[in-house]
């Protein structure tokens, strides 16, 4: 979902319009060239293990490229390990927003973010994969 949407991200409800505006201006961007990922649903014994968590971020990763965003937000329980995986393959913690404890979760919820065009070497093959597979010509291949 576009941060420039008229519509509040799930980030946004649980921390309050100031707090995002002030984290996405520590990073020196707008709120148009942010969107928000989030609700990755992959069973517990696929995290780590598979290909599958990496073949969905790959795919995110291609889309915000081809939406030309600079910065991709979201938020990610901490009890399942899900914080964890995403630091592994470059998200870092969102400047000035602590976790948040949420009891509709049940939950710690770490707020996160990585630029798409910056995606670690080792992820560039399988999101040129996803360029092709997604048929998402116009962003064309990228270099290792």
């Amino acid at each position: 979902m576009s941060l420039a949407a008229g519509a509040r991200c799930v980030t946004e409800t649980l921390v309050g319009s100031q707090p995002l505006h002030n984290a996405l201006r520590a990073l020196n961007v707008s709120r148009h060239q942010a969107a928000e990922c989030g609700r990755w649903l992959v069973a517990p014994k696929y995290r780590g293990t598979s290909k599958l968590a990496m073949r969905l971020a790959d795919g995110i990763f291609a889309i915000a490229r081809q939406l030309q965003y600079k910065l991709l937000v979201g938020s990610a329980g901490t009890q399942d390990g899900q914080v964890n995986l995403l630091i592994r393959i470059g998200f870092q913690p969102l400047p000035t927003l602590a976790p948040l404890a949420v009891p509709l979760y049940s939950d710690e919820l770490q707020f996160l973010y990585i630029d798409p065009r910056c995606a670690s070497a080792k992820l560039t093959p399988l999101i040129n994969q996803m360029v092709e597979g997604l048929a998402l010509a116009s962003l064309g291949r990228l270099d290792n």
